[in-house]
C-alpha cells in the first residue's frame, strides 16, 4: 500500500466515525423531548391559574416597608392594605394607629405600646390588634399609639425614637421577649430577599417569596446577631424614654416554649428596667394561644390587651380582665405581686 492510500483509507474511517458521532448527538425526532412537550405545555398553562388563585388568596395585599437611615427600616407611612382578617392602616410616621394631632390636648394622655412583630401583628386587621383593643377600653380621652415593625430589635427602636421623639406621650410600654438580649439592630430588614419595599406585581411571586423564601432564607442564612448588642440598645432605649415620659413599662412577652415550661424572662432584660426603675411585668398566656413559636393570634389578642390594661390600671374596663398567673412588679429592690 502506498503512503496516498493509507491516508486515503484513515480519511475514510475518520468521516465514517463523523458520520455515526453526528447521528448520535442529533436530537431525536420522536424522543424523550418529544413526549416531554405536553408536559411543558400543560404547565405553562398552569401559571395563569396559578396567579388568579394567588391573588384571589390575597397575595398581592402585603405590608409595605420602607428603609430609613436611622431606623434601619419600618412600615410604609400612609398605607392602606386589604388583609384577610381586616384593614391594616399606617399614619404618616409608619404606625398602625390613627394620625397623630399636635399639639396635645389638654384634656389628653397619649400612651405608645411599642415593640416587633408581637405588637405589630402584621397578619392581624387593625380593629383586631392589642393596641386598637387597649384603646377602645380606654375611653377616657386616652391616645394609643402602636410604634412597632416585624423583626424590629430594640436597636430599631431605638432609632425610631432617636429620630421622631415620643409625641408628647407620658407612658411608654415597650414589649421584649427573650430573643431581644441579644438581638442586633437589623439596617435594613433581616428577611431582605422575601421583603415587599413596593405593591407586588404579581400574586404568584408574592406567594413564593412568602411562604416559600421565608421559610428557607432564614435556615440557609441565620441571623448572625451579635451578643450583648441588644442589652446595650435596650439600656439605651430604656434610659431615653424615662426621659422623655413620666412612666416605663417593661412587658417580657415568653414563647409558647417558655410558656409551656414556666420560665421566667432573662435577667438581662429585668435588670435594664431595674436601672430606670420602670415597670417590670411577665406577661402570662395559654399554651394554644399562639400561632407559632412566638406570636399570637387574632383570638388571642385581647388576652393581650386586658393584660396591658391591668399593667396599666387608668381607666377603662379592667375588672373584666383575666387573671394573670405570672406577673410581678419590679421596682428597685426587689419583686413584688400584682
Amino acid at each position: 500500500m502506498t503512503i496516498f492510500g493509507g491516508v486515503n483509507t484513515l480519511l475514510t474511517k475518520v468521516n465514517g466515525a463523523d458520520s455515526r458521532l453526528s447521528k448520535i448527538l442529533a436530537p431525536p425526532k420522536n424522543g424523550a423531548l418529544m413526549r416531554l412537550k405536553p408536559v411543558l405545555f400543560a404547565l405553562l398553562a398552569l401559571i395563569p391559574c396559578a396567579e388568579a388563585v394567588a391573588t384571589y388568596a390575597g397575595y398581592r395585599e402585603q405590608v409595605i416597608i420602607s428603609r430609613d437611615a436611622s431606623v434601619g427600616y419600618m412600615l410604609q407611612p400612609s398605607q392602606s392594605v386589604s388583609l384577610a382578617s381586616g384593614p391594616l392602616e399606617t399614619n404618616r410616621f409608619g404606625m398602625r394607629s390613627p394620625e397623630v394631632v399636635f399639639p396635645i390636648g389638654q384634656a389628653q394622655e397619649r400612651l405608645i405600646i411599642a415593640g416587633d412583630s408581637i405588637v405589630n401583628a402584621a397578619n392581624v386587621g387593625d380593629a383586631a390588634i392589642a393596641s386598637t383593643l387597649v384603646a377602645d377600653q380606654l375611653d377616657c380621652g386616652i391616645d394609643v399609639l402602636n410604634v412597632s415593625a416585624g423583626g424590629w430589635a430594640p436597636g430599631n427602636l431605638l432609632g425610631y425614637f432617636s429620630s421622631y421623639g415620643y409625641f408628647e406621650a407620658e407612658t411608654i410600654v415597650v414589649v421584649f421577649n427573650s430573643e431581644d438580649a441579644a438581638a442586633k439592630g437589623a439596617f435594613p430588614a433581616k428577611w431582605e430577599p422575601h421583603s415587599f419595599y413596593q405593591p407586588p406585581r404579581s400574586g404568584l411571586v408574592a406567594f413564593v417569596k412568602r411562604e416559600l423564601i421565608s421559610r428557607i432564607y432564614p435556615r440557609m442564612f441565620p441571623n448572625t446577631s451579635q451578643a450583648g448588642s441588644g442589652v446595650s440598645d435596650m439600656n439605651a432605649l430604656l434610659a431615653q424614654a424615662s426621659q422623655e415620659a413620666g412612666r416605663v413599662i417593661v412587658l417580657w412577652h415568653p414563647t409558647q416554649a417558655e410558656t409551656l415550661a414556666h420560665a421566667h424572662a432573662p435577667v438581662a432584660i429585668r435588670d435594664a428596667a431595674m436601672a430606670v426603675s420602670a415597670t417590670f411585668v411577665e406577661l402570662g398566656y395559654a399554651g394554644g394561644d399562639y400561632v407559632d413559636r412566638m406570636h399570637l393570634g387574632a383570638a388571642a389578642q385581647p388576652a393581650f390587651a386586658a393584660q396591658i390594661l391591668q399593667v396599666l390600671g387608668m381607666c377603662g374596663d379592667t375588672q373584666s380582665a383575666p387573671q394573670i398567673e405570672r406577673v410581678g412588679h419590679l421596682q428597685t429592690g426587689g419583686t413584688t405581686n400584682i
